[in-house]
């Protein structure tokens, strides 16, 4: 290095000057991407966070209030019967998560290493597609006093003529919700159990200690 130096130096070279690479406009759009992505994910939420916030503080403009206060706040712990809807709101969501892991277990313990585990997962991709209100809509549809159920029964079974006063979909104690979320989410539950028995370690150690069924 040295001796190449002083070569360098008696000839009289001066050492040149690093200049930076151009880049053109493709590679500054990819190398601000990124940034860009992150920037277009956060704008939305933080907009809508903050038009959520506003309201709720007592800031509407269209309604002549200008003055930020906690009076809405106030408002809902002074409705009636606010401790009871949360209650059932929990208790509704606890209740129709641990009803639908616990049949999605005994689903994976009853057809595992059977053809007919295979047919379930080929029928998960359909059902995964429908969107949740749909759902939703859907079962109430179907539970509802003048619902599919209460028709294909009636006349002739029961002897309805006009739809009685029943107490779903909208029953005191959440059974309706609590149905139409386990539905929701059994699918998914066993679209990620399914996913999780996949992996070569696990599937084969269940594989060894559960014996093959043929049905």
């Amino acid at each position: 290095m040295s001796q190449g130096f002083d070569k360098i130096t008696k000839k009289g070279d001066s050492p040149r000057p690093i200049t930076l690479e151009k880049k053109d406009l493709f590679t500054r759009i990819v190398s601000f991407s990124p940034k860009l992505l992150i920037l277009i994910l956060i704008l939305p939420v933080l907009c809508g966070l903050i038009c959520v916030l506003l309201p709720a503080l007592s800031w509407l403009p269209a309604l002549e209030k200008t003055t930020l206060n906690l009076q809405g706040f106030i408002d809902l712990w002074q409705t009636p019967g606010i401790t009871q809807m949360a209650a059932l709101s929990l208790a509704t969501g606890l209740i129709s998560t641990l009803l639908a892991f616990v049949i999605a277990l005994m689903i994976l313990a009853a057809f595992f290493n059977s053809v007919w585990l295979q047919r379930i997962e080929h029928l998960l991709s359909p059902i995964l597609v429908i969107p949740h209100a749909a759902a939703a809509i859907a079962v109430g549809f179907l539970i509802a006093p003048s619902g599919m159920f209460a028709r294909l029964i009636s006349p002739w079974l029961t002897g309805w003529e006009m739809a009685p006063d029943g107490m779903f979909p909208h029953d005191p104690y959440g059974i309706s919700i609590i149905l139409g979320l386990t539905l929701k989410e059994l699918p998914f539950l066993l679209l990620m159990a399914l996913g999780a028995l996949a992996q070569p370690e696990l599937g084969k150690n269940c594989a060894n200690n559960i014996p093959l069924r043929s049905i």
